[in-house]
């Protein structure tokens, strides 16, 4: 095909329409294969184990935007509604987010383009509409449909998409873009009006309203949405307070950079500095008297760190050496690892961080030396910079290095990428778009096999291992993996790795697990107290010891430890339940009902909480108020035996006999290797006249445990009847 049949051909893809399938289509075929993903990771408290997102009203009220990224959280909990814990349901609408993102960068790019290269006298960037025979019309929607397509196909993606959790990157970076491109196009229709805007050449755009009013309400409405976006960026996650200074970026370089036009705006920039002084203000209660102005120092400080463990400096130095390898993976997405826990520089002369450094200025002192022939290239390097700022600066946060970091600043780079491939190929417009095709492909069958990573624990962390044998949390969360799959030994193993690599109190805590699986108490209670040692506030290890203390019947010793995890976690409902289980076991039936009652006011839906306060009634003479309790649990959890034949028992007690059966029996049926299952059943069967079947069951009872004198000693009463 000839260069000028495929500029003939190439107008189809101008079609905004196409452009969107073409973007929803890739995410699509590559995320594919993460819907039936696991939680995994921080999914674990943030969605599956968290009680909060679990009711919507949590995030509606006005005193919870203050909260940490309540809007992403609102959107888990509206998942939880719709889907309960099915994690397809949270995938689709990552994948979604995803998608969206991608077109709305599409258009955003065509915007951005249009305004950096409408002076630009290279081809193929010539800011005209001639015939495509002279081979000099601008090639704006395929940049901006390639640049979506890298966007959305770049391996480096897939944490922030396949890794539900970092729905708060990508939701963030959605409405981070929206708002961008709201101010961007509100420029656009100011500028359109100034005659030295339009004079000598078309811009492109549609011809504007000629009433003034309309015209001006268009951009009232455009900055409206471009402030609503930019708080709902915020709201999703706190890295989006760099959108003031990614909008100065867009004003400088895509709309105006005169002194002139500068001194006309400075006013406006000191209004909006005011307001987003008094929004911080207002937020840490000292305009409303609740917080003296003399710890604002202090406060900001402590709120612009994460970790105390490393200073500001240290950390920034780490950077030096964290952005080099993201700009190596931008271009080579090779040895990809989820938790890569990179150490942190002891200083600028640390290592190769002085020649990381010059690296860096050099890409920013090459980007400013080419901002007149190649523009993209010099808003390229400056988005990456300043998006990825609030993460790869003077924060400290505990983990140097997180692929999803990369995800908005992914846009800089995908811009930069197409705009340079079309530039260096300007005379042959064939040979750019099928270089580009070819990165998109690479790119994209490289995120799809890097999903294959995420789809279970144990891939995911043995993956982590590979790269990284001594990330201690690795080995913690590859043996949680085991845990989960009853694979307690393999779990063992993972842990003590972990512990070596770095003590933990987590290690022992799942280590006291393991061993309390096994059959091994007293080994579970040494690394219980262990955890609790290292971590006095660890609930969670004191309720776990409590249970083995339960088990082993030393009902006061475990009441007491249930009683120290209350008072750390008053809202732990598994610490109320067994709390009521041990004080039912020391004879003190109203402190059972009490515990039991606070833990169902706390989860009604928990069935240890409903059988509990089932039996503490039966025991207290209330029956009638029991069976509600009990066969809530059963509506909980149908196949619970135990609760079965407690309600087998209280209907037998009360000689109701076709209700005892129809429970007995639901007994045997879950557990029919279980004598006393059988024993019941038949007892209940001789009861109701059905002597033949009864002197069957307890004969089955007796085959399952010979030993048992009561089974034995029953079977030849009945038999002798």
């Amino acid at each position: 095909m000839n260069d000028v049949k495929f500029l003939k051909s190439e107008r189809a893809f101008y079609n905004p329409l196409l452009a969107v399938f073409l973007i929803a289509v890739t995410c699509a075929v590559i995320y594919s294969n993460t819907l039936d993903g696991p939680f995994i990771f921080d999914d674990e408290h943030v969605i599956r184990d968290s009680e909060r997102i679990r009711n919507v009203s949590n995030y509606l009220r006005f005193d919870q935007s203050v909260l940490q990224r309540p809007f992403v959280n609102l959107t888990f909990s509206l998942n939880y509604q719709f889907g309960q814990l099915n994690v397809r349901g949270y995938h689709v609408i990552n994948m979604l987010i995803h998608m969206i993102n991608g077109v709305i960068v599409y258009f955003l790019s065509g915007a951005i383009l249009t305004r950096l290269l409408r002076s630009t006298k290279s081809p193929p960037f010539v800011p005209s509409h001639e015939s495509p025979n002279t081979g000099r019309e601008t090639p704006i929607s395929l940049i901006a449909l390639f640049t979506a397509l890298i966007f959305v196909a770049h391996p480096l993606q897939t944490q922030a998409v396949t890794y539900i959790c970092q729905r708060y990157a990508s939701l963030a970076a959605l409405f981070y873009i929206l708002s961008v491109l709201f101010y961007l196009k509100g420029r656009m229709v100011q500028r359109s009006r100034l005659p030295e805007e339009n004079s000598g050449q078309k811009t492109g755009l549609p011809e504007m309203p000629r009433s003034r009013s309309v015209v001006a309400a268009q951009i009232f409405v455009l900055y409206i949405l471009c402030v609503l976006s930019g708080i709902l960026a915020f709201l999703s996650k706190q890295t989006a307070a760099s959108l003031p200074l990614i909008i100065l970026l867009v004003e400088v370089l895509c709309i105006d950079n005169s002194w002139a036009g500068w001194k006309k705006k400075l006013p406006w920039a000191g209004l909006a500095l005011l307001l987003i002084v008094t929004a911080a203000l207002l937020v840490s209660g000292r305009l409303e008297g609740t917080a003296p102005f003399g710890s604002l120092l202090e406060d900001i400080s402590r709120e612009t760190r994460e970790t105390e463990t490393v200073s500001r400096w240290n950390y920034l130095c780490t950077q030096f050496t964290v952005i080099t390898t993201y700009i190596r993976m931008l271009f080579l997405p090779l040895g990809q690892n989820a938790d890569v826990m990179l150490p942190f520089k002891t200083g600028f002369f640390d290592g190769l961080t002085p020649l990381m450094f010059l690296f860096l200025a050099a890409i920013i002192l090459f980007a400013v030396w080419v901002r007149k022939k190649m523009p993209v290239v010099p808003f390229g390097v400056f988005w990456f910079f300043i998006t990825l700022s609030v993460e790869s600066s003077v924060i400290p946060i505990r983990d140097a290095m997180f692929e999803h970091r990369l995800y908005l600043p992914m846009f800089g780079f995908a811009i930069g990428l197409s705009a340079t491939v079309f530039q260096w190929f300007s005379s042959r417009r064939f040979y750019p778009v099928i270089l580009m095709v070819c990165i998109t492909f690479v790119f994209g069958a490289a995120a799809y096999h890097r999903n294959r990573v995420w789809q279970s624990s144990e891939t995911l962390w043995t993956d982590v291992l590979s790269k990284a044998p001594h990330n201690y949390r690795a080995h913690t969360n590859l043996g949680i993996a085991f845990l989960d799959e009853d694979q307690f030994t393999a779990a063992a193993e993972e842990f003590q790795e972990s512990l070596k690599l770095n003590p933990k109190a987590k290690a022992y805590y799942n280590l006291g697990i393991v061993f309390a699986e096994l059959g091994e108490p007293e080994t579970a209670i040494e690394h219980y107290l262990k955890a609790i040692e290292m971590d006095t506030r660890h609930s969670k290890a004191m309720v776990n010891l409590g249970v083995v203390l339960l088990k082993q019947e030393k009902f006061r010793e475990a009441a007491n430890r249930f009683e120290q995890a209350l008072k750390i976690d008053p809202g732990s409902v598994e610490a109320h339940v067994n709390l009521g289980a041990a004080r039912m076991n020391t004879g003190n039936m109203d402190g059972a009902i009490q515990s039991c009652s606070e833990a169902l006011r706390l989860d009604g839906k928990d069935p240890f909480a409903n059988f509990y306060l089932g039996l503490a009634l039966i025991r207290t003479g209330n029956p009638d108020a029991a069976k509600a309790y009990l066969l809530k649990a059963l509506e909980i959890n149908p196949e619970w035996a135990m609760a079965h034949r407690q309600m087998g028992l209280l209907f037998a007690k009360q000689r109701d006999m076709d209700g005892a059966l129809l429970h007995f029996s639901e007994v045997v049926r879950i557990t029919p290797e279980s004598g006393e299952a059988h024993f019941h059943l038949g007892l209940a069967m001789v009861r109701k006249g059905d002597r033949e079947g009864g002197i069957r069951e307890l004969s089955e009872a007796v085959r399952l445990e010979p030993g048992s004198m009561k089974f034995a000693g029953y079977l030849e009463r009945i038999k002798r009847r």
